[in-house]
């Protein structure tokens, strides 16, 4: 009976995950339940396929006035169904090249959904998308999206939003970034000016 009940209990968590054992078993069961429980709910979806194969993917990169080839360069998925249906899977990988969350972005507009969709344990605020890519830059611009990332991709990185951590100044501070260019989006000026003045402080 007691190991029937830890099986149940096994099987309520990976429901509550929406995780199958099949991919279970690509993880090291032996980690800390915790770490186990961040590491399955940041896993890539298993309905993303390679966007590039995928035409209306490339409309929409095109549509963004951005290559085509750009699709495969940063590694980008594209899922036609499940929970990120008609979503870009934009992998994020840490200063080391070990791969850690990913973004979703929409292509379909007013759809009634946010426009970027996390999954449920991404936490960004210790990474800067791109940075692995940018080791050994003594000047790197701060955009606030992967995309802004995308249409400037030799020289940006991003904070995932109109904020930057000490962590992530750490990061920069780590690589050897030696001066910050901070590009944020117009708006962060126009309608909240104090979050520029905050991020230069820490900067």
């Amino acid at each position: 009976w007691e190991t029937r009940s830890v099986f149940s209990r096994e099987q309520e968590f990976l429901d509550a995950l929406g995780v199958s054992r099949t991919t279970l078993k690509s993880f090291d069961t032996d980690m800390p339940l915790p770490k186990l429980r961040k590491a399955l709910e940041s896993r890539l979806p298993e309905e993303a396929v390679q966007a590039s194969t995928v035409p209306e993917a490339r409309a929409y990169i095109e549509s963004r006035r951005l290559p085509v080839v750009y699709l495969d360069h940063f590694g980008l998925l594209y899922c036609r169904e499940g929970f990120y249906r008609n979503r870009l899977i934009i992998p994020v990988f840490d200063v080391n090249n070990e791969y850690r969350t990913f973004v979703s972005r929409t292509i379909v507009e007013n759809d009634g959904l946010p426009k970027y969709l996390y999954p449920r344990a991404c936490s960004t605020s210790s990474l800067l998308y791109n940075l692995n890519m940018l080791r050994g830059n003594r000047t790197i611009w701060l955009v606030e999206g992967v995309f802004d990332v995308l249409a400037t991709k030799d020289y940006s990185v991003c904070s995932f939003g109109k904020h930057i951590s000490q962590r992530q100044i750490d990061l920069l501070r780590l690589c050897g970034v030696q001066k910050v260019a901070l590009l944020w989006d117009h708006d962060a000026w126009a309608v909240t000016g104090d979050l520029w003045e905050k991020a230069l402080k820490k900067l």
